[in-house]
């Protein structure tokens, strides 16, 4: 539980992050992505309960970000050599 409670607020941080750095306000991003802005709180505070991929995808779009480019395709220390 404490991984998945640290992931979420890693995604919270850098969606509130990014909506910052546009300079958008929470509503204005919750509108455009076709969600509460008290949802939005929720998600950037880390609380948010079942947070989606449709949810990422529709909050990333309305920012600008592609999903994809969020995730880091290189292998980590974890990854064995074949």
């Amino acid at each position: 539980m404490e991984t998945r409670q640290t992931t979420k607020a890693l995604i919270g941080t850098y969606i509130r992050s990014r909506r910052i750095a546009r300079g958008m306000t929470q509503k204005e991003l919750a509108l455009a992505a076709r969600i509460t802005a008290r949802w939005l709180s929720a998600v950037e505070r880390g609380r948010a309960k079942r947070l989606t991929l449709d949810h990422l995808d529709r909050i990333f779009d309305a920012l600008g970000v592609q999903i994809e480019d969020w995730f880091d395709p290189t292998p980590t220390s974890r990854t064995r050599p074949d």
